[in-house]
Formats: C-alpha cells, sequence, structure tokens
C-alpha cells in the first residue's frame, strides 16, 4: 500500500520529486496561505493536473499572490520518456528531473499548495466551484484544467513495452538523437506518415516505411519517397521486437532489424472532468477554449494539450503547453482581480 504524508514544512526543506508521484511515497505540500473550510480546502484557484501547463499556470498566479492549489494524481504525458528536448533551458533533461525542480521552485511561494489526488468529478459555478476525489473536497473561485491527453498506441503486439525508448513519436522532440541511424516508421489505422519519413530522412537517418498494407501507394507519394531513398514494405505489421540493442518488425512477409521505431499514436484527450463541467467541445475532443484559455463555462478554464483554440493547432509539446499555461494563469488572475477590484470600486459608492 502506497504510505502517503502531509506536509507542512518552509519551502526551503521540501525538496525531492516525491509530488505525483506513481510509485514510493506520495506527498503533498501545503502552502501557509492554504485554507480549510468545514472539511473542504478551500483556495482561490484549483489547478486540475500536474503537467507543464498546469505548473506554469500556477506560476502565474503564484506571482500574482493568488492562492492556488494544484491537485493531481501524475500520469504526465511524457513521464515515460528517458529525456525531453526543445524546451529552451532544459534540452536533454529526463522529464523527471524537470518536474523536480518545476515543484521545487513552485513550493517557494506561500500561497501555493500541492495535493496529491485524482480528481474524479466537478460541479458549481462561478466563485462557487467544488472538484473532488476519492477523500477530498476542494473549492474554488475559478478551476483550471489541464489534464493533458493519453496517447493511444496502435494495437501492434510489442509497442507499448518500448514506448519512449525504443518506439517514438515526435521528430521534433526525438529526432536529433536517432540521425543517421536505421529507422522503421510504423502506418497504422490507414494512416500512413509519410511526413514522419520524410523529416527523418532529411536527418540522415536509413528510413523503411512500413505500409500494414498490401494496397500500393499512390504514385505521387511512391515518387517522393524514392527521391529521398525512403525504402517501403507492405504487409500487416504482426509486431515490434527488440533484443540485444537491435529492433526487428515483423510484418508478415518476414522480419526487418531497424535501430528505433517511430509511430503516430492517437492522442485522446483527458476531457471528462471538463464535460462534466458543461464545457463544449472541439472537433477532435479537446476543450474548447479562446485565446485567454477560457471555456465555454464562465469561471471553467482550460491549457495544455487538452484545451484547443479553434482551428489551432493544440499544443503537442513541453514548450507550446507551458506558454499556454503560463498565459492562461495570468487571464484567470486578471479574471479575478477585475472581479475584486469592481466589488471594491461599488462598495466605495
Amino acid at each position: 500500500m502506497e504510505t502517503k504524508r502531509s506536509y507542512s514544512a518552509p519551502a526551503e526543506q521540501v525538496k525531492g520529486n516525491y509530488l505525483f508521484t506513481r510509485t514510493g511515497v506520495a506527498g503533498d505540500y501545503e502552502g501557509s496561505e492554504s485554507r480549510r473550510r468545514r472539511g473542504v480546502e478551500v483556495a482561490d484557484v484549483v489547478v486540475i493536473g500536474s503537467g507543464s501547463a498546469a505548473l506554469a499556470a500556477t506560476l502565474s498566479l503564484a506571482r500574482m499572490n493568488i492562492d492556488v492549489m494544484v491537485v493531481s494524481a501524475g500520469n504526465r504525458r511524457n513521464e515515460v520518456s528517458e529525456s525531453m528536448h526543445g524546451y529552451l533551458g532544459h534540452d536533454g533533461a529526463s522529464p523527471g528531473s524537470f518536474y523536480s525542480s518545476a515543484l521545487d521552485q513552485l513550493t517557494r511561494y506561500p500561497t501555493v499548495s500541492i495535493r496529491s489526488a485524482e480528481i474524479t468529478g466537478a460541479d458549481g459555478t462561478l466563485d462557487r466551484f467544488v472538484a473532488r476525489s476519492a477523500d477530498a473536497e476542494f473549492s474554488a473561485r475559478r478551476l483550471l484544467v489541464a489534464t493533458g491527453v493519453e496517447d493511444l498506441l496502435p494495437a501492434i503486439d510489442g509497442l507499448a513495452g518500448q514506448w519512449g525508448t525504443g518506439v517514438l513519436h515526435c521528430v521534433y522532440c526525438h529526432g536529433w538523437e536517432v540521425r543517421g541511424r536505421s529507422v522503421a516508421v510504423l502506418a497504422s489505422d490507414g494512416r500512413l506518415p509519410v511526413g514522419v519519413a520524410m523529416r527523418l530522412a532529411w536527418l540522415g537517418c536509413e528510413v523503411t516505411l512500413f505500409t500494414d498494407s498490401d494496397e500500393p501507394i499512390a504514385p505521387h507519394t511512391a515518387k517522393a519517397l524514392r527521391a529521398l531513398e525512403i525504402a517501403t514494405r507492405s504487409g500487416r505489421i504482426v509486431s515490434v521486437t527488440a533484443a540485444r540493442g537491435t529492433q526487428l518488425v515483423h510484418t508478415a512477409a518476414g522480419s526487418h532489424p531497424v535501430d528505433v521505431t517511430f509511430v503516430q499514436p492517437v492522442p485522446r484527450p483527458r476531457a471528462e472532468l471538463a464535460v462534466s463541467l458543461g464545457c463544449e467541445l472541439t472537433s477532435d475532443g479537446r476543450v474548447k477554449v479562446d485565446a485567454q484559455g477560457r471555456t465555454t463555462v464562465t469561471g471553467v478554464y482550460a491549457a495544455g494539450d487538452v484545451a484547443r483554440v479553434d482551428d489551432h493547432p493544440p499544443a503537442g509539446n513541453v514548450t507550446a503547453a507551458a506558454t499556454a499555461g503560463y498565459h492562461t494563469g495570468i487571464a484567470v488572475f486578471n479574471d479575478i482581480w477585475d472581479a475584486d477590484t469592481q466589488r471594491r470600486i461599488n462598495q466605495d459608492g
């Protein structure tokens, strides 16, 4: 059974990556400004999630002296990766060290509280929202949903066990590290990731595109692949195995050795909580937001991979998600500041 601790130490004493862990000790951090009211934990803003969008939003709120509580059970999208790339100042860092540093920085702010819990439901209206876990309730004036997405891998044996290490998906995140190597690019569910294969060829990789089909490739596509010296293999993909530093892509026609494999998972937005609050979704299942991160429910905001502005591309990586989270946090502050300032003006007369 997982041991759970509660901490109420000065921020400088709260160190280490114990928050939001999936194994080991799960810990809470009690900011000095957090409050309890009739058994319900109360904050100006409850941020649901623990990825870069959630933590960046928390930082922007904390720096404006907003009482903010972060609640999450973990499950970050990139936690299976050995390293993260493309984030200036953190290029090559492990996700664990990045998030540990971020949490250590956040707990220096007295208005920040951290809770390790899975939010299972929420309801309410402006200034009166309540989010619930199995054994606690969290009351807030505003909610910020940053629950991210789950990557659904193709139904090919062997992918899940190598996901984030020998099986990758993002050329911009991992392409530099595999440059010049032998790479398999796998089609799935009728999707032929030609663009991925061509970009890997640009990086000098020896690329083989596995079509997962016996159907011929369209002539104009086949011409482009030949021009870039990208090999193709037809036939149903059966499995991907690894042994002694080499992968084997097994198809109905035989087995093919490569160094690393790229696939295109289907991102499933973790939008259930937003839906339960009445938020509208986009056509791809993400939470519909405006440029400020406002959802269609007043007082509820969303940021990061789970959210999308109209037809704009979703965040998709740590840098973009953190940027969206930070700006959404500012929008939440401005919302609260404007309401409270106007109330004081009206009270004066």
